[in-house]
Parts: C-alpha cells; structure tokens; sequence
C-alpha cells in the first residue's frame, strides 16, 4: 500500500462520524483476533462461537438489521487495511464478535468446494456469517460452495 494510500485511508477514517471511528477501531481488533484464532486448531476454539449444525432464524428484527449491516460492511472495508491476512474466516469471526457485543444472531457457515487447477483436483474452504436473511461476509463467493458446518448463536 502506497502512502497516498495510507493517508486517503487516514482521512476517511477522520471523516466519519465518531460512533463509525470507534467500531473501525473495535473491527480492527476484532480481526487481529480472528486471524489469531485461525492459526489455532479449530478443533481447540470451535466450541466458542456457537452451537454446531444449527442455524439462527431467517426473521429480521428491523432493530437489529441496521447495525449488522454496518457491523459487517466496517469488517469488510477494515479487512482491505490491516497489515494482516485478514480473509473470509477471520472476518466472520471478526463480525460473530462484534454482532455478540451486541446480542444479535448469527449464524457462521463453513464451506468447502471442488477446485480442478492443472489436472489435480483439491478442495478450497470458505466461511461467511449471516444474520436473518443477510450476508455480511463472504457473501458473494458463498453461493458457490457446500456447507459443511454451521455454529449458531442465539441471545435472549
């Protein structure tokens, strides 16, 4: 990244309103601790980010639907600026932490995907997290693959 780059980058950031600052800032760090995780097993932190093979309701609360579109639209444009791999897992991760400060629903999903590259066949992952009927990361590219896990998380 060039440093025009950096300083465009800076002066958006200064220019949104300071609610926006703060949840750039909480994104930021919420990402650092998605890629984190990712380097750890999933086996050891899975258990923590929702009930597995379920799914949160399709339902929108008008309530909620507002700030996990923001929520997820700040995780996606943050992850362009960390100095950190920062794709679809750790984003979803990174939204599943922010939507949880919050108690709203979501639902992670994870997977999977034949890919033939040069003759061989292998396999390509992808995680996204929705919330009622939204995507709010990993979106595009996840109509393309099979679900092979989902961890729910409800709050009361």
């Amino acid at each position: 990244m060039s440093l025009s780059t950096k300083t465009s980058a800076f002066g958006k950031l200064i220019a949104l309103p300071s609610t926006h600052r703060l949840l750039v800032c909480e994104a930021a760090v919420c990402l650092l601790i998605g890629r984190m995780l990712v380097s750890v097993p999933i086996s050891r932190w899975s258990r923590h980010i929702g009930e597995l093979r379920k799914e949160t309701a399709l339902e929108e609360d008008p309530a909620r639907v507002e700030p996990a579109k923001l929520i997820g639209g700040i995780v996606r444009a943050v992850a362009d600026y960390v100095p950190w791999r920062s794709d679809c897992l750790p984003q979803a991760l990174a939204a599943r932490l922010m939507l949880g400060r919050r108690k709203i629903p979501s639902t992670l999903y994870l997977g999977v995907m034949k890919v033939s590259e040069n003759g061989e066949t292998r396999l390509k992952a992808h995680a996204w997290l929705r919330c009622g009927m939204i995507t709010l990361t990993g979106g595009k590219a996840s109509r393309r693959f099979g679900v092979v896990s989902t961890f729910a998380r409800w709050y009361v």
